[in-house]
């Protein structure tokens, strides 16, 4: 008997890292959540973006491309002030920002940056933007494989929104740019102020995608 949903694995969607260690490798495979006669169930959200991407494609002729700035905190290190965004913060973190890095390169991802930041603990990490589908999914395995790579050190990686109500979140920026059907920057003109008026319209429908709340 089946369910009342499925999930079929998408293998362009897969990642295999083995850190060495003696333990299980860390093997992937994002899926879309479909219903039981194989169409796409309503809340899955690699349908639903799926379809956003198609629409955009279709009436605008363009295509995402998106890069994450994923912020987490890491568990392995003293939860020292004053030391926010230093190279002692850094050093702190030990070898796992290198085997982190490591893994992120070994599962096809392009790793740009790993760093410090400004919460106790906090670190952040950015890979180099995808197009589409696939930025969405690279942002997923991101968050994974710091959590996977953290268990491999007996600690853990976070990126709950809020730890301490009186301390740091952990944020995601997300960098946007439309490319037309030759791969070039569709928003830019070096003659007209195209971008600003286009991004600008997207502001009313701002707080249905970050579901933003009241400040106390």
């Amino acid at each position: 008997a089946l369910g009342d949903v499925m999930m079929i694995p998408d293998r362009a969607a897969e990642i295999r890292v083995d850190f060495e260690d003696g333990g299980p490798i860390e093997h992937l495979v994002l899926a879309d959540i479909c219903e039981p006669e194989g169409g796409p169930w309503a809340c899955c959200p690699r349908a639903f973006l799926r379809r956003a991407l198609a629409r955009l494609k279709d009436l605008a002729g363009v295509e995402l491309l998106a890069g994450f700035e994923q912020e987490f905190a890491y568990s392995g290190v003293e939860a020292l002030g004053g030391n926010r965004y230093w190279l002692d913060a850094f050093r702190r973190q030990g070898s796992f920002g290198e085997a982190y890095v490591a893994a992120l390169r070994e599962a096809g991802l392009d790793p740009e940056t790993f760093l410090a930041e400004y919460g106790l603990q906090q670190y952040e990490v950015t890979c180099a933007p995808a197009v589409g589908m696939a930025a969405a999914d690279q942002a997923v395995f991101v968050r994974e494989l710091a959590r996977a790579t953290a268990h491999r050190f007996g600690h853990r990686a976070v990126f709950s929104p809020i730890l301490d109500p009186d301390g740091v979140g952990n944020g995601v920026h997300i960098h946007l740019s439309l490319t037309g059907r030759d791969g070039r920057p569709a928003a830019y003109d070096s003659t007209r102020p195209i971008a600003c008026p286009s991004w600008a319209s997207a502001l009313p429908r701002a707080s249905s995608i970050t579901c933003p709340r009241s400040a106390p």
